[in-house]
């Protein structure tokens, strides 16, 4: 049976200073964990500096990898997806 894949933030950074890559994550992990399949970008919010590998995420919409409801919205933010 496959798990499911999802686009999650994973948290970096230290307190009161968050930095948070944007990888794809398979199946449940503690939300604590930050392991990854692979990192497709990541999102500064304190100066909201961001990078998006674009190939890589045409690539996992393509596949019908399900979206985080904030990365979803950092998406439609930044024109990557409507």
């Amino acid at each position: 049976m496959k798990r499911k894949q999802t686009i999650k933030f994973f948290r970096f950074g230290r307190k009161h200073q968050p930095f948070f890559r944007i990888g794809v994550a398979q199946g449940f992990r503690h939300p604590s964990s930050k392991y990854a399949q692979e990192f497709i970008g990541w999102y500064n919010p304190l100066n909201h500096e961001s990078f998006f590998d674009i190939p890589k995420i045409e690539a996992c919409l393509k596949l019908n990898i399900e979206m985080s409801e904030s990365v979803k919205s950092l998406f439609k933010k930044h024109s990557i997806i409507k």
